[in-house]
């Protein structure tokens, strides 16, 4: 039982700090806005012009990737964890970081400063390092 309140408490640790930094990335930057300001253009009362184009182009959106990075990440770093039963496994263990760079790098080579070529061969990289990583494992567990 004792185990369980720990990790419901860390979950709501976690939650409460999450929303902290939500509001903090949303409110800082160089034109500065408060909660208040936030909550006027969300409802849609009167506020600056000004002050909706920088949240709505530049705040939200930013805010909103950068919690979808790091919980794809997250998630990802808790696969890999799952997976080899390591709990200080990452990506580079089976060499998926370093081929995500040689994918990437070809495409810089061959096909200039495109960046979706480069995310593209980047992404291609790493899946084949983790299939041929996949592949040589069964190999082994077939011997």
């Amino acid at each position: 039982m004792a185990v369980h309140n720990r990790t419901k408490k860390i979950y709501i640790i976690s939650l409460f700090l999450l929303i902290i930094f939500l509001t903090v990335s949303l409110c800082t930057g160089r034109y500065p806005m408060t909660i208040q300001e936030i909550g006027h253009i969300l409802s849609g009362r009167g506020t600056d012009e000004t002050a909706k184009s920088v949240f709505f182009t530049l705040r939200l959106p930013r805010t909103v990737m950068a919690f979808i990075a790091g919980a794809g990440l997250s998630m990802a770093g808790s696969i890999y964890q799952d997976i080899f039963r390591n709990p200080l496994a990452a990506p580079d263990l089976i060499g998926v970081t370093s081929a995500a760079g040689a994918g990437a790098a070809f495409a810089i080579v061959y096909f200039g400063q495109n960046a979706g070529a480069a995310v593209g061969s980047a992404f291609a990289g790493g899946l084949i390092a983790v299939g041929a990583a996949v592949a040589l494992a069964g190999m082994s567990r077939q011997k």
